[in-house]
């Protein structure tokens, strides 16, 4: 199975019927960006359309969305999406990128100890 969105649709309703095959309905992309019911109605808006490409183009978005932004997350989907997690066994990719991340805090939190001041 594809797994891919075609992100090159010409209309918002095209990107939903892709989006769709994801398992995002129109509700559930809207919910995921604060949006108000039916506001992917709008077809007029280039915002929107330019806006539910890079959705298309990056599904994952609407799960880092969806988890309020948080940067640890939002690497972690990126990661997942990036590695492709097809074939991997429920959650091992999960526990992987969990340890990955942390190891990856602890570097940057000793960097900037070891870049402060002695007095």
């Amino acid at each position: 199975m594809n797994k891919t969105v075609n992100f090159m649709c010409k209309d918002i309703k095209e990107i939903l019927e892709s989006l769709k095959t994801k398992g995002y309905s129109q509700r559930s992309v809207e919910s995921h960006l604060d949006l108000g019911r039916n506001a992917l109605n709008n077809t007029n808006s280039p915002e929107l359309i330019s806006l539910l490409k890079m959705i298309g183009a990056f599904p994952w978005l609407l799960k880092v969305a969806g988890n309020n932004y948080d940067e640890t997350n939002a690497k972690k989907e990126f990661l997942k999406a990036f590695l492709n997690e097809e074939g991997n066994e429920e959650g091992n990719l999960d526990i992987f990128l969990d340890k990955l991340l942390k190891i990856e805090d602890n570097k940057n939190n000793d960097a900037l100890k070891g870049t402060k001041r002695e007095k």
